[in-house]
């Protein structure tokens, strides 16, 4: 059976970091604010001397530095506490591959690291590295190329905001580029735009896709010609480049 995971222990790590980094933001920002305060209430020469508008205006600028420094550390604290530890979607789609693939396969899910950006989820095998950008919304759909055109309430067709094949293909080179610069492997790295919702919910008119579309109940026909044609990787690679994504 497949391997259904999430890196929980790289995102607590990076959580863990980042809380500490805002504690030290947080703690500069205050010494310097309370630096300022005083120089504001403790007068180190006479008014109106030109040392005395130096020392007002030095300590305006404490105060005003000192608050930034710990604004920026507390949006470091909230980004570490709301960080997401998992992707519902990403969930149910590896929760549906796990019968679909067998134990030579590795699907990682929420994957979200500095080197690498925010990923749905990418799935390692033999055949190489799959990359998911996972959709569920409802709708009608026109993709051509890597551009995407819906439908609205109105039955008009209108420019999708997003195009899950731009953002499939920046996964793509996120991952390939952390693979060969990060540790010299030259690796075969696909993607998949994959909808969960039902073909009925999700109506896609694909015309000639630069990255291949699927639903849950589509998605080996999908990838037949492109991931799935031959096995490209040793076992020995499959969960070397599993722990890499993982970030163990």
């Amino acid at each position: 059976m497949m391997q259904n995971v999430a890196p929980t222990r790289s995102l607590t790590r990076i959580a863990s970091q980042l809380l500490l980094l805002a504690f030290v933001l947080v703690s500069i920002g205050v010494f310097i604010g309370t630096l300022g305060v005083l120089l504001l209430l403790i007068p180190f020469s006479a008014p109106n001397t030109n040392a005395y508008g130096v020392q007002r205006a030095f300590a305006t600028l404490s105060l005003i530095f000192g608050a930034g420094v710990a604004v920026v550390g507390l949006g470091f604290a909230l980004r570490a506490l709301t960080r997401r530890t998992d992707n519902d979607l990403a969930y149910k789609t590896g929760k549906f591959l796990l019968d679909v693939f067998d134990e030579r396969y590795t699907f990682i899910r929420n994957i979200n690291r500095p080197k690498l950006g925010y990923i749905d989820a990418v799935l390692v095998g033999p055949p190489g590295v799959l990359v998911f950008r996972i959709v569920n919304t409802p709708g009608e759909f026109l993709n051509e190329g890597a551009g995407w055109v819906k439908r609205n309430a109105q039955g008009q067709s209108v420019l999708w905001r997003v195009s899950p094949t731009k953002e499939a293909i920046k996964d793509v080179e996120s991952v390939r580029s952390f693979l060969q610069e990060g540790y010299g492997l030259s690796v075969d790295v696909y993607a998949v735009v994959l909808f969960t919702t039902s073909p009925e919910v999700s109506k896609v008119d694909k015309r000639q896709p630069v990255v291949p579309v699927a639903h849950l109940t589509t998605l080996l026909d999908a990838l037949k010609t492109n991931y799935l044609a031959k096995e490209r990787l040793h076992p020995k690679d499959v969960t070397h480049i599993s722990s890499l994504l993982m970030g163990e």
